[in-house]
């Protein structure tokens, strides 16, 4: 009788801190797996308890941030049926928004069947003047000792864009996805850097249209034939000599280079 009594008193406390234990555990695992996000919302919250927000209003701020992290990665889950791409999500996303600096960049490139002249080029239009899609591997390099680069001397370096290796395996565009392919990039056939075609402007046919649209505002035209490389999927990556890099996109293949 006494261990049924004891029972029936610790019971529901282990169980509230069972229940307690598993929301934080929930809410930190989201926190670590959603670190950009998480690093901008910590730093928001400083800078407006800085300004003298009441404890509530940044209680209420932090509280309003969970949901919108949560739904990025259920809708990155649901369309890469991927827990390491939603794991990695957060991360190449927010990699994908800045130039990277260094010397291989998984992409895809797109070979031009017919011409596109902005303004006005959308998607659609971009897909339909596409010969053929393939794995690409952007070579990032510099002339300029130790990468101390002006904007001026970027310029004068051609963007510091040294090359492009091509992967030989065409595949027309028509009916793929290009937002949710995956792209990886293997240094030594280990992946070192994975991100989805979303990072590029939402999807790399935007970024082909934006750029189409750009020049024909100064009267330039891509012409048939063109290789259009419109952003990487992810971070690029350092390389050394004697490192092989492999570009490994869905359904579309690889490109693959070594540096001696």
């Amino acid at each position: 009788m006494t261990r049924l009594l004891i029972w029936f008193l610790v019971f529901p406390r282990l169980a509230r801190w069972a229940l307690y234990l598993a929301a934080w555990t929930g809410l930190l695992v989201t926190a670590i797996a959603a670190a950009p996000v998480t690093t901008v919302t910590v730093t928001g919250l400083l800078i407006a308890w800085g300004w003298g927000w009441p404890p509530v209003r940044l209680r209420r701020a932090a509280a309003w941030s969970l949901p919108m992290t949560a739904t990025w990665l259920t809708v990155t889950a649901i369309t890469t049926h991927s827990l390491s791409a939603v794991l990695a999500a957060p991360f190449t996303g927010w990699a994908g928004s800045w130039h990277a600096f260094s010397y291989g960049a998984t992409t895809t490139a797109f070979v031009l069947a017919a011409p596109l002249r902005g303004p006005g080029v959308t998607r659609q239009a971009v897909l339909d003047a596409t010969d053929y899609l393939c794995a690409a591997i952007e070579i990032i390099d510099s002339r300029i000792a130790d990468w101390k680069i002006t904007l001026a001397d970027t310029i004068a370096d051609n963007a510091s864009s040294a090359g492009v290796v091509l992967g030989t395996r065409r595949v027309p565009p028509r009916g793929l996805d290009l937002a949710v392919l995956v792209g990886r990039t293997l240094v030594g056939g280990q992946v070192a850097e994975r991100g989805l075609g979303s990072a590029v402007l939402g999807h790399p046919a935007d970024a082909v249209a934006w750029l189409a649209n750009v020049l024909g505002e100064r009267g330039v035209t891509l012409k048939a034939g063109h290789v259009v490389l419109p952003g990487a999927f992810a971070r690029a990556v350092d390389v050394r000599p004697g490192d092989r890099i492999t570009a490994d996109i869905d359904e579309i293949g690889t490109a693959e280079v070594e540096f001696t």
